[in-house]
């Protein structure tokens, strides 16, 4: 018989929320305290859809580069 050890890691935002990745708890802390924001240009999914709304047809959000957040700058614009 073999013993088999299993780790998994968490990571727990200051707010006590639990994220598998540490990019996800760190994107949620910035959003938490300020430092970005959700596009609101694409409501935070980074594709926008075209003019007259045919579906399939998206494309990468201008306004945050297909990221779906925004870093803040000295004030909000």
């Amino acid at each position: 018989m073999k013993e088999i050890i299993v780790s998994v890691r968490k990571y727990e935002s200051i707010d006590g929320k639990v994220f598998d990745t540490e990019d996800e708890c760190n994107h949620y802390e910035k959003l938490l305290s300020g430092e970005r924001k959700i596009c609101h240009n694409c409501n935070g999914r980074g594709r926008t859809p075209d003019e007259e709304y045919r579906y399939p047809d998206y494309y990468e959000c201008g306004t945050c580069n297909g990221k779906g957040w925004l870093e803040k700058k000295e004030k909000w614009e």
